[in-house]
């Protein structure tokens, strides 16, 4: 008997077979929102938001989910003032009860490999649980622990301002080589980084919430011109005062991914 599949990177269902009154549609593909219950029980606690916190390994986190159960995890490590990635992670999460599962790509400067996490979760107050990844042979499995940010920070439940991110960011990418960016105050995008030019937008998210949708486009220059990617970005105001910006984005596939941080 044929079965539904879930695809946790694309957020997708596969149905064979779905019955809509008196018609009957086969071989049925459809984006996941917000998963009501699994196994009959209610999904009574949620995960949407911003989490902060550290993992086992002496990384900090800060882990964005979205409303659809997407979720962007960044890690790296607070040097003075400013935050320094050393990777990120993109997939799926669903939340049980109290319990999450998720899965997930992680994306350093060389490298990406597949990953999954379980553990608990409190609405707005904390998730704990653990992280397993595997390379080769080699599998690591790390414990992490997250609360949100203090809203004076970044308050998520607002609506992105597009005015916070208008105007020259100086920066540093995944790959390791530094680049400038320019928001323009209509969300268009324009960058360098290693001689590639890049063009994109910035729009903030239809869900009202405090985080953007953006693409990016390579130009002249680039290694693969034309190569496309999307993803989200945050802006937030550090302990210090200044706003730091931090974009992530992979391709459709979501094979390969990069990150663009910044501080003015």
């Amino acid at each position: 008997m044929a079965t539904d599949t879930y695809d946790p990177i694309t957020n997708q269902l596969s149905i064979p077979s779905v019955k809509v009154g008196t018609s009957t549609y086969n071989n049925v593909v459809i984006t996941v929102g917000n998963i009501v219950s699994v196994g009959g029980a209610s999904s009574t606690q949620s995960a949407e938001g911003l989490w902060s916190g550290t993992t086992s390994t002496g990384y900090e986190l800060n882990s964005l989910v979205l409303e659809n159960n997407e979720f962007w995890t960044i890690v790296g490590k607070t040097i003075g003032d400013v935050f320094y990635v050393f990777g990120f992670s993109n997939g799926a999460a669903s939340v049980n009860a109290n319990s999450y599962s998720s899965f997930f790509r992680e994306y350093t400067a060389t490298t990406s490999v597949l990953g999954y996490g379980t553990g608990t979760v409190t609405t707005n107050t904390k998730i704990s649980g653990t992280v397993t990844t595997t390379s080769g042979n080699t599998t690591q499995n790390t414990t992490i622990s997250m609360t949100p940010p203090s809203a004076s920070l970044y308050d998520y439940n607002k609506n992105a301002n597009i005015n916070e991110v208008v105007g020259n960011w100086t920066g540093s990418f995944l790959s390791g080589y530094s680049g400038t960016v320019q928001v323009l105050s209509n969300g268009q995008v324009t960058g360098i980084t290693n001689g590639c030019n890049f063009s994109g937008s910035f729009s903030p998210r239809s869900s009202g919430k405090n985080a953007f949708d953006f693409s990016l486009v390579n130009g002249s220059g680039c290694f693969i011109p034309g190569y496309k990617s999307s993803g989200i970005a945050i802006s937030y105001i550090t302990s210090s005062g200044k706003r730091q910006l931090i974009a992530a984005s992979t391709n459709d596939t979501k094979t390969q991914g990069d990150l663009f941080f910044a501080q003015r």
